[in-house]
């Protein structure tokens, strides 16, 4: 596997080649800062790259202080991460820029489980120590236990709890979560 730096004009070609899929039967409920209960719930599928827009992604982040990061075994696209720092269109900096976002983070399911999310989340938090950031704002939901379970075991805490973040899905509470860089 082969890590890469690309531009931000590959941003569509990131978005359209790696997977970004959200499923499962459980909800997550945080009790405190670093652990949580799951609830059983129906089961669910998501298939976010359908969900998101890189049109939108295009007006808030600032190309140069942007990094995409992607992963290729074998000429195939199988991750990558998406850092930003200094970008005062993104809601989650809410306008303190000693933060960096880590805006997207994907592994192929085919590849999960063999070190290449930690290897991306490493990079992400490199680049916002190398932008001088305080610490590294992610946002997941409580239906993404997976991804929970992944950044607290990689040092991450709860910041933030918002229940009403996606009006259209009233089922859905964000979690802002973050690592110290």
């Amino acid at each position: 596997m082969k890590y890469f730096k690309i531009s931000f004009n590959g941003l569509d070609t990131y978005h359209e080649n790696v997977p970004m899929i959200k499923e499962g039967d459980q909800l997550v409920e945080f009790v405190d800062n670093s652990n949580y209960i799951l609830h059983d719930t129906e089961p669910f599928y998501i298939d976010m790259a359908k969900e998101e827009s890189t049109a939108l992604w295009k007006d808030i982040l600032v190309e140069e202080n942007t990094e995409i990061i992607i992963v290729l075994e074998e000429n195939k696209m199988i991750g990558g991460c998406i850092t930003v720092t200094h970008s005062p269109e993104v809601r989650m900096l809410k306008g303190d820029m000693t933060n960096a976002v880590l805006w997207d983070i994907r592994v192929d399911p085919k590849y999960q489980h063999l070190g290449i999310g930690t290897q991306l989340l490493n990079l992400s938090l490199n680049y916002a120590r190398g932008k001088n950031c305080d610490c590294l704002l992610i946002e997941t939901q409580n239906n993404n236990p997976k991804a929970i379970s992944f950044y607290l075991k990689n040092g991450a805490s709860l910041l933030e709890t918002n229940k009403d973040a996606y009006p259209e899905l009233p089922n859905e509470t964000q979690y802002i979560l973050k690592i110290e860089t």
